[in-house]
């Protein structure tokens, strides 16, 4: 396929191929973006998510597990329910000694499937990668949820 010349701009001094306004910078398009930019920025796609689910469940705070599958662009996404006081408490208490069983204990009972990837929750042996992933999720928010009780 022949792309026809494009026609150049009396205003500008050298041909760009982007075509811009004088003071319009050139869009960066999803290809051109760093792994770490591409990154951020679904994570910052997935935190409103979140935040608009928590809207839609009625509840405190949805927190969003995000991880790729290592040597692939595949995404893992899921989404946990903020627990309510009693069973924040109690998952505190547990992780003292068993630290994985109270995040499974969490990412059990809190994980919102419909909005989240069957592989994060299914205990079958080829999804314990996932599983496992998730899991230490939820162990960082336990030691989140440790760290804003403690005295300062």
């Amino acid at each position: 396929m022949k792309i026809p010349p494009r026609k150049k701009d009396p205003g500008a001094t050298h041909e760009s191929p982007v075509k811009t306004t004088q003071n319009e910078s050139p869009a960066v398009t999803l290809a051109d973006e760093s792994p770490e930019a591409r990154s951020e920025r679904r994570i910052a796609e997935l935190a409103e998510k979140a935040r608009l689910l928590a809207l839609n469940l009625n509840c405190f705070k949805v927190h969003p597990i995000y991880f790729q599958v290592p040597d692939s662009d595949e995404e893992v996404i899921g989404f946990l329910k903020e627990p309510p006081l009693q069973a924040k408490l109690a998952v505190m208490d547990m992780a003292l000694r068993n630290p994985f069983s109270a995040a499974t204990d969490i990412l059990d009972h809190y994980i919102i499937k419909e909005e989240s990837d069957p592989r994060l929750y299914d205990k079958r042996p080829e999804n314990d990668a996932f599983y496992i992933g998730a899991t230490s999720i939820a162990n960082e928010l336990i030691e989140m949820y440790r760290n804003q009780f403690k005295k300062k």
